[in-house]
């Protein structure tokens, strides 16, 4: 059935009637008044019905949201990469100083440690030496006429071992 409409739609436009003959003889308004109302008469009632905002399409008012939305989605990423960006340069600051801390650390145990050592080796300068003075005394006491060996005197010499030992 549409098939036939279209049919004669085209008929009736390629071949000339009476009825167009006597609008072309009128003026050019009333042609295209006629042809107005021709294009009126095929559209669908909502489209003729537009809104007075110059026939904008509904979806047409949302892509300023969309690009205000991307707008504030790139705000969001750059400040996000700033914020990674400045942790990330506050780590390697951060540990540049604990670096320099440890370094300072260690120089100061090793300071420390060399100090320590020293003192060792003083005292067993010192302990070697009184060795030798005991022993040296002892020996002269040994000599001295009269005197016999004390078991006392056992007690109070300390023996090397205990000496290390101490150590």
């Amino acid at each position: 059935m549409s098939e036939s409409k279209d049919t004669e739609d085209k008929s009736s436009t390629d071949t000339p009637t009476p009825a167009a003959d006597e609008t072309s003889t009128q003026s050019p308004q009333a042609d295209w008044a006629a042809f107005a109302a021709s294009l009126a008469k095929d559209k669908p009632r909502a489209e003729r019905e537009q809104p007075a905002g110059g026939g904008r399409n509904r979806g047409s008012g949302q892509l300023p949201v969309f690009g205000a939305l991307a707008l504030v989605l790139a705000l969001i990423a750059i400040a996000v990469s700033g914020m990674l960006w400045w942790q990330y340069r506050q780590f390697y600051v951060s540990l540049d100083q604990t670096d320099n801390d440890t370094v300072r650390s260690l120089e100061r145990v090793r300071a420390d440690v060399r100090g320590l050592q020293d003192g060792l080796t003083a005292l067993k300068g010192t302990v070697d030496e009184e060795r030798q003075v005991t022993s040296a005394l002892s020996s002269r006491v040994d000599e001295l006429p009269g005197l016999s060996h004390h078991p006392v005197d056992d007690e109070f010499a300390p023996s090397t071992a205990d000496l290390d030992a101490r150590l």
